[in-house]
């Protein structure tokens, strides 16, 4: 089993939003296409932190921090579809995602955050499917660099640089492919008075901003970085600019990716594959 969760009964249907975008990376670009998304709100409303969001030993602290940071309210990975076989697995990653946010933002008094944390599906089957993690990442880079107030809501302007110092949406995204989907499943119980959620699977999240770290940064923090190691789709290095996580663990990367700058490059969580990361 990769992993557990406890989910309470509460609404399946929040974090949905509709960004649309066209890549605009000439190597890259399909014409006539355009990926999309569907949903009923795309911006929430400005957030406002409640007593007890400035508590440090908070599980959501540091996500809290960064919208008030960087003055742009809205967190969450976007999620993209590299296989097209199975719209049902498809939708069963994604709920699985909503549903362990749902819990953890439940159980921690933070329900207030909700609208704030939005998964956002990215499918174009002309250019994502079978896509690898090198060119999904290119396609998230064009992303971030096409953001907008008008897109993304207001505080996503292109000359907001602390975006992309800061907040984890504009720096790694999610990667969903065959694998993941088959291997993702969200079993609830009955467990005294309350559903209890077995999650098990695991996937990919993308470092958006891999080649771009001080170099320095990784060699204080993790002191490997110059070694050489198995080869993992062509790269030796420490760093191969991805890691697998499971599946009910979003919440926990998006706070720890949260916690400085250069948070994947110096982190201490890590892991090369076929290492897994495992939360806190």
């Amino acid at each position: 089993m990769n992993g557990a969760h406890i989910c309470q009964q509460i609404h399946p249907d929040v974090n949905r939003d509709t960004p649309t975008y066209t890549s605009k990376h000439s190597s890259l670009k399909t014409a006539g296409t355009m990926a999309t998304t569907t949903s009923a709100d795309s911006n929430p409303p400005p957030f406002v932190p409640l007593p007890g969001d400035d508590d440090q030993q908070s599980i959501f602290y540091h996500t809290i921090a960064s919208m008030v940071r960087t003055s742009h309210h809205k967190c969450g990975f976007l999620v993209y579809r590299v296989s097209y076989d199975d719209d049902a697995a498809w939708q069963r990653v994604l709920h699985i995602f909503r549903r362990v946010t749902e819990v953890r933002a439940t159980n921690k008094g933070k329900t207030h955050l909700l609208p704030y944390l939005a998964y956002t599906p990215m499918e174009d089957r002309d250019r994502f499917e079978g896509a690898s993690k090198d060119t999904i990442r290119e396609y998230f880079r064009d992303w971030v660099h096409e953001r907008s107030v008008e897109r993304d809501g207001p505080g996503a302007s292109p000359e907001n640089e602390e975006l992309t110092r800061w907040l984890p949406r504009y720096k790694a995204c999610l990667y969903v492919d065959k694998e993941a989907m088959d291997g993702a499943s969200i079993r609830e119980i009955g467990f005294f008075a309350e559903p209890y959620c077995y999650v098990e699977g695991t996937g990919v999240v993308i470092d958006g901003q891999f080649g771009e770290h001080d170099r320095d940064v990784i060699n204080r923090a993790i002191g490997r970085a110059r070694e050489e190691f198995k080869p993992i789709e062509g790269r030796t290095g420490w760093d191969v600019g991805w890691m697998y996580f499971r599946l009910y663990l979003p919440p926990a990367l998006y706070e720890n990716l949260s916690m400085s700058e250069d948070e994947w490059a110096g982190s201490y969580f890590y892991k090369r594959p076929p290492g897994v990361y495992i939360g806190f």
